[in-house]
């Protein structure tokens, strides 16, 4: 039983690891996605303004 307990227990951290670690990244950059959507879109009002 502690052969087979013991890697599963490493295996189960290593990957709550790695999740917690892509989960940060994907935050990351979501949210660098976003503001740059925004800085896009704001360019785009303030284009759109002096042509009226």
């Amino acid at each position: 039983m502690v052969r087979i307990h013991l890697p599963l227990r490493t295996w189960f951290l290593h990957t709550y690891l790695k999740i917690s670690q892509w989960m940060r990244d994907s935050t990351a950059f979501l949210t660098s996605m976003l503001s740059w959507a925004h800085q896009i879109k704001y360019g785009l009002e303030a284009g759109k303004q002096p042509r009226k």
